[in-house]
């Protein structure tokens, strides 16, 4: 005969070997988010600055083809080099001299993080685009690295854009 509801003693304790186990779970769980942080994290910050990077020189020759001549250059410079940067600018050179002043400035691009983005080309201090889309004849690679991971944006000599992959070595 079971006993009356008044009488039942209630243990609501944890044994050690359930402590053990939930204990065990939680080290897990954090090891999975530190190599989310430290490798999934930085990989997804290249492929979404390559995304940007790439939209960027697509619009840049899209502009150029719709309104006019267009310069693709360092975001540190007025497009006299162009070096590991963090940043992009786009703009018309109205004055012709193959320099952006910072009043022929139309658009600029800032990557995330610590993501630089580095120009292997065969020629030229930035990347120009006429007003029927082709570039001067400025093929090279656009490297884009951080610490994890890379990828490149490969220019064709008539200055179309495609991705491909790289390794964080590339960008030295």
């Amino acid at each position: 005969m079971s006993q009356p509801l008044t009488q039942r003693r209630v243990s609501f304790g944890l044994t050690l070997l359930e402590l053990l186990v939930c204990v065990i779970l939680l080290v897990l769980l954090c090891s999975t988010t530190s190599y989310a942080l430290k490798q999934i994290i930085p990989q997804q910050r290249i492929t979404a600055d390559t995304n940007a990077v790439l939209g960027f020189i697509r619009m840049t020759r899209a502009d150029a083809m719709g309104t006019g001549d267009r310069l693709l250059c360092d975001g540190n410079s007025d497009c006299s080099t162009f070096g590991r940067t963090r940043s992009l600018v786009m703009g018309h050179d109205r004055n012709g001299d193959q320099r952006l002043s910072k009043m022929e400035v139309l658009r600029k691009l800032q990557l995330t993080g610590k993501v630089i983005l580095v120009w292997k080309r065969f020629r030229g201090t930035f990347l120009g685009y006429e007003a029927n889309g082709n570039s001067r004849f400025q093929n090279g690679s656009f490297y884009i690295c951080n610490d994890v991971a890379a990828r490149r944006i490969v220019m064709n000599w008539i200055g179309r854009p495609r991705i491909e992959a790289a390794t964080p070595g590339d960008c030295d």
